[in-house]
C-alpha cells in the first residue's frame, strides 16, 4: 500500500541513492514498476497526480511538502497536470534503479492521460 504523509519541515538529506526529479507542467512519465525495490518521493515544489496499484486504479494528488512511499513492484505513473513544474526528491533502495524499471501499458480507464506528452528523464 502507498501512504501519503506530510514531510518534515527540514530539507531531506540526499545520499548516493537520492536524486532530484523534474516533471514539467503538462507532462507525464510512462507507467512503470521498479522491480524488487522501494521508492520514496518528497515533493519540493509544484504538484503531481500519481496513479498506482493494480491496473493503476488508486490515485493521489501530491503537493509541496507531501511524501509518498511506493513499495517494491507497485505499478505507478506520475502526471503533472498543473501549470508549474514539479520537483521532487527521489530515494530508492537500489542504486542502479533504472536497470530494474519495467514499463507497463496504460490501462484503458486512463486513456485521456495517454495524450499528455511524456517528459524527458531527469
Amino acid at each position: 500500500m502507498i501512504s501519503r504523509k506530510p514531510c518534515p519541515p527540514t530539507h531531506p538529506h540526499q545520499d548516493e541513492n537520492g536524486s532530484l526529479s523534474h516533471l514539467p507542467a503538462g507532462s507525464r512519465a510512462q507507467a512503470h514498476v521498479h522491480a524488487g525495490h522501494e521508492s520514496a518521493v518528497a515533493v519540493i515544489s509544484g504538484q503531481v497526480d500519481v496513479w498506482y496499484g493494480d491496473r493503476l486504479r488508486e490515485h493521489v494528488l501530491m503537493r509541496k511538502g507531501d511524501c509518498l512511499y511506493i513499495p517494491a513492484n507497485v505499478p505507478h505513473i506520475p502526471v503533472n497536470r498543473g501549470t508549474m513544474p514539479m520537483v521532487a526528491l527521489m530515494a530508492r533502495t537500489d542504486p542502479r534503479e533504472q536497470e530494474s524499471v519495467r514499463l507497463i501499458d496504460l490501462p484503458g480507464h486512463l486513456g485521456e492521460i495517454g495524450a499528455i506528452p511524456i517528459a524527458a528523464a531527469t
